[in-house]
């Protein structure tokens, strides 16, 4: 006897995705593991990877609603004085629906956040390029640890940003 037409796609594909957007939010993409992916959707390894090569091909089948979702946390993020902004924009890089993408946009925001600070005597950073690429480095580090409960990794990821701005 076959299998049910569809029974794979219907019911095993979204509860990868799932799963897989579920542990990038809470540990970051380059943290999460196919085989930790599989385990969470209920799934061995063999059977996990008959639906999809590769982590890769699975972050890419998203739903775009994810992206959108990060965008207008962002955009909400990014509102008061300079710093303020950057304290939304890290807070909202941190939490777990901001795991991965988009990585550019975001390094510009922050770079014009940063010029903005400069402007407005709050921030004290003579190359707001490198200190774009300093504060991602620290941040992607805090939202990879996955010691440190939501809460806490926003506290020191705001405290070491603040340091890196010179805040």
């Amino acid at each position: 006897m076959g299998r049910k037409t569809g029974s794979m796609a219907e019911t095993t594909r979204p509860r990868i995705r799932a799963a897989a957007a579920r542990l990038f939010a809470e540990a970051g993409y380059d943290a999460v593991t196919m085989r930790q992916i599989g385990a969470d959707a209920g799934l061995c390894a063999g059977a996990l990877y008959r639906c999809l090569p590769d982590k890769e091909s699975l972050a890419a089948e998203l739903p775009a609603e994810a992206v959108e979702e990060r965008d207008r946390a962002l955009d909400g993020a990014a509102e008061g004085t300079p710093i303020e902004a950057l304290e939304g924009v890290t807070r909202a890089y941190l939490a777990p629906h901001m795991g991965s993408g988009a990585a550019r946009a975001l390094e510009d925001r922050i770079e014009r956040l940063f010029a903005a600070g400069r402007k407005a005597g709050e921030v004290r950073l003579p190359d707001t390029r490198a200190g774009v690429a300093a504060i991602l480095a620290v941040l992607d580090r805090v939202a990879a640890d996955a010691r440190l409960p939501g809460a806490r990794r926003v506290r020191i990821g705001w405290r070491l940003v603040q340091r890196l701005a010179g805040a």
